[in-house]
């Protein structure tokens, strides 16, 4: 996820927590997880702890969700600007969205319920596929990206082994 981080401004992958100041420096030191919108990014640190910066309304700004980012072990993001973050601690599994609404950061109701044993997630430009351990999958987003899979729901209730994507579409592999 990292390695397609778009240099804007002084929004470099690597540089100072741009967390507002809410970061001390012990959890500044990263962890091997960065992912990148198209103007923002986001780390986990070694504390398992999450810092954001850059592109405040494109997922750069989590303190609205702050207080549940710990213990994670993996960040998605969509190039639309929304993350999801995800943790499996202890045999719970949360995940955690912030950033663009349009683009994922705002999971629907719908949606929250089938999120409590995720194994993986997949994103597209501006939508994320969650996979559960049961291999039910799920999507929320926007609809031209993928973020509406309600007319394959049938398909998508059991027996999913991967998902793909692209930016503007998912891919789900069955037994």
């Amino acid at each position: 996820a990292g390695g397609g981080c778009k240099q804007r401004g002084s929004c470099k992958r690597g540089g100072g927590c741009g967390n507002g100041g809410h970061a001390s420096a012990d959890s500044c030191r990263l962890h091997n997880d960065v992912a990148c919108t198209w103007c923002a990014l986001a780390a986990t640190t070694t504390s398992g702890t999450v810092v954001t910066g850059c592109g405040a309304n494109r997922g750069g700004d989590s303190k609205g969700v702050r207080a549940t980012l710990i213990n994670i072990d993996k960040i998605h993001s969509t190039k639309g600007g929304a993350f999801a973050a995800f943790s499996s601690f202890n045999g719970v599994t949360k995940v955690v969205t912030w950033g663009n609404s349009s683009a994922g950061g705002v999971v629907p109701t719908a949606v929250k319920g089938f999120l409590s044993d995720v194994s993986r997630i997949s994103s597209t430009k501006t939508a994320f596929a969650a996979r559960t351990q049961g291999g039910k999958v799920v999507t929320w987003g926007d609809s031209k990206n993928g973020g509406d899979s309600s007319a394959v729901a049938d398909f998508l209730s059991s027996g999913v082994i991967a998902v793909l994507s692209n930016d503007h579409a998912f891919l789900a592999f069955k037994q």
